[in-house]
């Protein structure tokens, strides 16, 4: 997509990708009614005059260059892009990205980019769509969720990016770039109040300390004093989060040359969004297993003897059925997830002539307490679990980069030294039985490293041919100790310790070609792997975490187009891909823990469309189309669930070749519109954006599934004659559409948590 910037009138672009496969959207005649707008407005006088879109510039190839000249695909939202579709974190993205589909399991991000991505969260597992701040990776999930303030752009890049990024950008990656500190002070402050007694405050200020160094501060709380739901057990609101963060950034210049960014944050989060769950709707809970086995059991043992024939019925009509506000919940304890994390980067750039110098060394530390009952029941004590999950991670880069008339190359070598795991893990409750309680505390040492290269050859000035290859290694070890409680005393104990080593080449192949000025077509070619990983969070006192899991790898196929016309005020970009997808990591849940498997195969294909259209320069519209049929080729020992028929599901093994690949709706589409209006009052800014979710399977075995949805926001913005002050008014959700952000089945059984239901408030500002 792209928007316009409000006050200057330019579209900021959120360029890229992508050319329709397979079935129609039900919707997707909109775009072809856009399209004929656009003929309209183009015979008219007012449209002759529009501001074409302007140029932006990207570093999806770690180098500065426009959106257009990317044989990549590529979404890139501005900061006004943000604040006008009424983006708030990473989370958001999907409503105006094509293709991307982000969850949240417990409080962690789940993030999908063409149907791949990783279900799991757990420490040390690390996700298949990558995040990055300002060149930083950042390995925890946990610390993922993003809350988008003093940004200056987010990239999103498609498909895999196995040679600049390296090891688990598979499906894709997220890049948030934050704003540099500039030497002219200047700032901004902003307080809002919104409904479920939301309120919040943010401020930025920056200036110039001396005439080589300049400093940015930025403060960002919420405080969301009543939850979107209540849980019916204890009477206690959920679904509610709580936030501070605070960013630091220093700019040196030493010399000609050379400068430093120095940037630190830190962020606290206690939230029960994610982590709160119920009951999937048309299911019976895990509570039911007890009942079941109440019923049945020998008088003797204290039971009522009966046979499972007439136990099923009773113990049916006895176990959890949801009937609660979509938003509720009714545990027997309150969820909750505290979050703190904290990080301090150096970027250092140096030219040395012809030859620029780039390090980036950064340090990060996540540590998440989260308390949940995982059985998700009124019936105290039967799973309950805490998870204290950390998270440590240095890297170093150093990357060397030259261009010339023929030649644009890249050289760089990459370090990663990660600790993660659980102190502890701890699960209690009945259904342990004959145990009380397992305890788990591990923790897996990561040193990973490698080398890089990519070269662009210029045949012609129209022609270029890019070829890149990295080589990775990781050096995985585990150790650790799992006990088995029972009545206080230990029962069964194990201490572990594993080691594995997995190392993959990866590679781009690209070649593309300049039509005209306004036009580069391009195909490629690339290879991207997500690393092999020990399994930190299976409780199990007597085989222990078992084997290390085996790495993913995707070869991609893509062709792509991106294109202007009508004098640059029109943006189409398409692109469409076909993925060989091999040694998925899935995941299986069960009581106590989740266990990473992995399944043979998969190919998908489908492709995306980007439309960006200045109809005039107070109209700007986008829209956006995702396309995308998944598949899995081999999957013959997959988790298969099934509900027992009185609570809770029996998983065995089964062949699920020929199902959906999880979490892969088959179409997506998103509009937008930004109108702006010049009065005497000030510039009135109004937006509007719908996005439909055709649906998709949260499981392999295809059974738990997320039917389709939609979803409506919209702001009007007040802007001062002299852009000083502002006050804004803002909706999302506005339909109080019920969707899921995150579902799962399990031996205890089908579990979904609440997405957000209509929000509303109002923004008020000043700058300075």
């Amino acid at each position: 997509m792209a928007y316009f910037n409000s006050n200057s009138m330019v579209i900021k672009d959120q360029a890229a990708t992508q050319t329709k496969l397979g079935k129609s959207l039900p919707i997707a005649g909109l775009s072809a009614a856009i399209l004929g707008l656009i003929n309209v407005g183009h015979s008219s006088p007012v449209f002759a005059e529009v501001v074409g879109l302007e140029e932006i510039v990207v570093t999806a190839q770690r180098r500065a260059e426009s959106v257009q000249d990317v044989p990549v695909a590529i979404s890139a939202l501005s900061a006004n892009a943000i604040t006008e579709a009424g983006i708030t974190s990473t989370e958001d993205l999907q409503f105006v990205t094509p293709g991307l589909n982000v969850g949240r399991q417990l409080s962690s991000a789940v993030p999908f980019i063409r149907g791949i991505g990783t279900q799991t969260t757990s420490a040390g597992q690390d996700s298949g769509v990558s995040t990055y701040v300002d060149d930083v990776y950042f390995s925890s999930s946990t610390g993922s969720i993003l809350t988008l303030t003093n940004i200056e752009r987010i990239e999103v890049l498609k498909g895999p990016q196995g040679t600049l990024f390296g090891r688990n950008a598979t499906g894709g990656l997220m890049h948030v770039i934050t704003k540099d500190p500039s030497h002219e002070f200047s700032g901004n402050a902003e307080v809002s109040y919104g409904n479920y007694d939301t309120v919040g405050a943010t401020a930025y200020v920056t200036g110039g300390l001396s005439s080589n160094v300049a400093a940015d501060l930025s403060v960002y709380i919420s405080d969301q004093r009543e939850g979107y739901g209540v849980n019916t057990v204890t009477g206690n609101d959920v679904n509610e989060t709580d936030e501070y963060i605070i960013r630091n950034k220093w700019r040196i210049t030493a010399g000609d040359n050379t400068e430093i960014k120095l940037s630190l944050d830190y962020a606290e989060t206690d939230t029960s969004t994610g982590i709160a769950q119920r009951q999937a709707p048309g299911t019976l809970g895990a509570d039911g297993l007890a009942i079941f086995g109440g019923l049945t059991a020998p008088a003797s043992a204290g039971g009522a003897g009966m046979s499972p024939e007439d136990a099923v019925p009773i113990a049916a009509s006895m176990a959890t059925r949801f009937t609660g506000d979509f938003h509720n919940i009714n545990a027997s304890v309150d969820p909750i997830a505290e979050v703190e994390q904290w990080g301090v980067s150096v970027h250092l750039t140096h030219s040395f002539g012809d030859i620029d110098l780039t390090s980036v060394t950064a340090y990060r530390e996540t540590d998440a307490a989260q308390f949940f009952a995982q059985d998700q029941t009124a019936l105290p004590n039967f799973v309950d679990v805490l998870l204290d999950q950390f998270t440590e991670t240095f890297t170093q880069e150093v990357r060397l980069a030259s261009s010339s008339d023929k030649f644009e190359w890249i050289v760089g070598v990459y370090l990663l030294d990660e600790e993660a795991g659980y102190d502890p893990t701890l699960i209690t409750g009945a259904a342990l039985a004959p145990l009380t309680a397992l305890v788990d505390n591990n923790v897996q040492d990561t040193f990973s490293w490698a080398l890089f290269a990519q070269m662009d050859y210029h045949f012609t000035e129209s022609t270029t041919l890019t070829t890149g290859i990295r080589y990775t290694e990781d050096q995985r070890d585990l150790t650790g100790n799992t006990s088995g409680l029972a009545g206080g005393v230990v029962a069964a104990s194990l201490d572990f310790s594993d080691s594995a080593t997995f190392d993959e080449v990866t590679w781009r192949l690209a070649l593309s070609h300049n039509f005209d000025d306004a036009t580069m077509g391009y195909v490629s070619f690339n290879r991207g792997f997500k690393s092999g990983l020990f399994n930190l969070n299976v409780l199990n006192p007597v085989s222990g975490p078992g084997p290390a899991i085996e790495p993913e790898t995707l070869d991609a196929y893509e062709i792509g187009l991106k294109t202007e016309f009508f004098d640059s005020r029109v943006r189409l970009n398409m692109a469409a891909f076909s993925y060989d997808y091999q040694n998925l990591q899935i995941t299986l849940s069960s009581t106590g823990g989740a266990t990473i498997i992995n399944a043979a195969e998969a190919s998908m294909y489908g492709g995306e469309i980007e439309l960006l259209a200045a109809v005039t320069n107070s109209l700007t519209l986008n829209v956006g189309i995702s396309l995308l049929d998944t598949e899995y080729d081999s999957f013959p020992m997959g988790p298969q669930s099934t509900p027992t028929g009185f609570g809770g599901n029996i998983v065995i093994d089964g062949d699920l070749t020929g199902n959906d690949v999880s979490r892969s709706p088959k179409s997506t589409f998103s509009i937008g519109a930004v109108h702006t209006a010049e009065t005497e009052l000030g510039l009135f800014t109004s937006s509007l954006n719908y996005y439909y979710n055709d649906g998709f399977f949260w499981e392999s075995d295809n059974r738990l599934e997320q039917e389709s949805y939609s979803i409506l926001n919209a702001q009007v913005t007040w802007n001062s004659s002299d852009d000083q002050y502002y006050v804004r008014v803002f909706g999302n959700n506005l339909t109080d559409e019920e969707y899921a952000t995150f579902g799962i089945s399990s031996d205890l059984g089908d579990f979904i948590s609440a997405s957000p239901p209509r929000t509303y408030g109002v923004k008020v500002g000043v700058n300075f």
